[in-house]
């Protein structure tokens, strides 16, 4: 796979003093309709991770076998806060979750914790597969690069909280994952916690495919 660009910023936004960006606009039908935009507006994309001062590695289109592709991709490796590891998604599922990052995670963490986020676990991004890896099962929206799986988070003052052993643990940490999986909602299409079924039980999935779900 070829890395086709970089798109980089030096921190100046394309937009008017006091403005801020698209991104910055309060959770609500506005933003959602903004990040519906970003879809099928490539240049109007990658323009909108620039203005963030988002920077990240622009992916050439690709097809796989079995249905799957990439196109309008980038390598994400997080806004203020770091991922875990560099995700390969679509330009439209980074700027949803720079807004994540920013409106849901970093105030919560700030409330339950009084701490910032430092760095947010991933553990799949885009992956060539069919739903729950079944042979014959509808394609997953990993398989198009519009899924992320979140497995846990790790706090600037050194503690981490896991899915896995937070959803159902320590009050404040459960309170934490629950806030951030409610407020996921407003962002995504589909968000899916280990209150959805057993194969969630270690992380939050993401996506933005057709279907709306919030569990």
């Amino acid at each position: 796979m070829l890395l086709a660009s970089c798109i980089s910023s030096s921190g100046v936004h394309n937009t008017r003093p006091g403005q801020g960006t698209l991104l910055d606009r309060p959770i609500g039908p506005g933003l959602r309709k903004i990040l519906v935009d970003l879809r099928t507006d490539p240049p109007l994309c990658r323009q909108t991770l620039r203005d963030r001062g988002i920077r990240v590695m622009a992916l050439s289109d690709f097809r796989e076998s079995g249905g799957c592709s990439l196109e309008n991709g980038v390598a994400y490796g997080g806004d203020r806060t770091r991922l875990s590891q560099e995700a390969r998604i679509t330009c439209p599922m980074a700027a949803a979750l720079s807004v994540w990052e920013q409106q849901i995670v970093a105030p919560a963490a700030q409330r339950h914790f009084r701490s910032d986020m430092r760095i947010v676990e991933v553990l799949s991004a885009y992956s060539c597969r069919t739903r729950y890896s079944k042979p014959g099962a509808v394609l997953s929206e990993h398989g198009k690069g519009d899924a992320i799986d979140i497995g846990g988070f790790r706090l600037s003052d050194g503690r981490t909280i896991s899915l896995e052993h937070g959803w159902r643990g320590k009050h404040d940490e459960a309170a934490f994952l629950r806030e951030v999986r409610d407020g996921s909602c407003e962002i995504f299409n589909a968000v899916l916690s280990p209150d959805y079924n057993a194969a969630h039980y270690n992380h939050l999935h993401f996506d933005l495919g057709r279907d709306r779900l919030c569990r």
